[in-house]
């Protein structure tokens, strides 16, 4: 079985994120995941879900290394930054704006 390489879509997803959310460890080892956050990336609900899933697991295995953990959680605060969301530890609101 050869490793999963990342897709044009997540290399064209990747470029489009600022570099310092760039998740470079995921890329690197887990291109699989890569490709998934490329693909939910336009859906809040479903970011969310899958970085939550990720994130919390339920199942009593291993976590992630923290490297991995730091970047979905950049990954997961810029895009609730892009969708006026606020990041309740996986939880997130949509902003309702004040006057």
């Amino acid at each position: 079985m050869t490793p999963e390489s990342l897709l044009a879509s997540t290399q064209r997803w990747i470029s489009a994120l600022p570099v310092d959310v760039q998740p470079a460890a995921i890329l690197n080892t887990l291109p699989h995941i890569a490709n998934e956050l490329a693909e939910h990336w336009e859906s809040a609900q479903a970011l969310r879900s899958y970085v939550n899933e990720l994130l919390i697991d339920e199942r009593g295995k291993r976590a992630l290394p923290i490297r991995i953990s730091r970047e979905l959680y950049a990954l997961r605060a810029y895009h609730a930054s892009l969708h006026h969301e606020r990041d309740n530890g996986g939880k997130s609101e949509i902003a309702v704006g004040r006057a």
